[in-house]
Parts: structure tokens; C-alpha cells; sequence
């Protein structure tokens, strides 16, 4: 049995998670991970591109003492 798929309440991508806040279909795109809620529910002040490029940044952080 296969896992049911919805379309996205924003872009009508598949998805097959909800927003916390409205429970609205959103795709991974459009579902912030840090509250859980979709792009037009989120109250975060970070935006999710910035979110994504701190998470995921190269390295630049100090380097480890010897």
C-alpha cells in the first residue's frame, strides 16, 4: 500500500504533510521546520532561505584547537 499524497495549498506540489497552524497540505518547500506551519502561516522572522543556508552553511565556524 503506498503512502497517500495531497497537493500543496500554496504551489499544488505533492505532499504529504500538514501545517500545524491550519492544517493545510504543504510541501516541503513551503512547511518551515522550525514551527511546523506553512510559508503563509509561519511567524518565524527568519526567512526559510536563510533558515536552510545557516543549516546547511560551509563551515564557518572556528576550527578546532589541537
Amino acid at each position: 500500500m503506498s503512502e497517500p499524497r495531497f497537493a500543496c495549498s500554496i504551489c499544488n506540489e505533492p505532499s504529504s504533510e500538514i501545517c500545524h497552524y491550519c492544517t493545510k497540505d504543504a510541501c516541503q518547500n513551503h512547511l518551515c521546520a522550525r514551527c511546523q506551519r506553512c510559508s503563509d502561516c509561519c511567524s518565524c522572522e527568519v526567512p526559510l532561505d536563510e533558515e536552510l543556508e545557516t543549516v546547511h552553511g560551509a563551515g564557518g565556524g572556528p576550527s578546532p584547537a589541537n
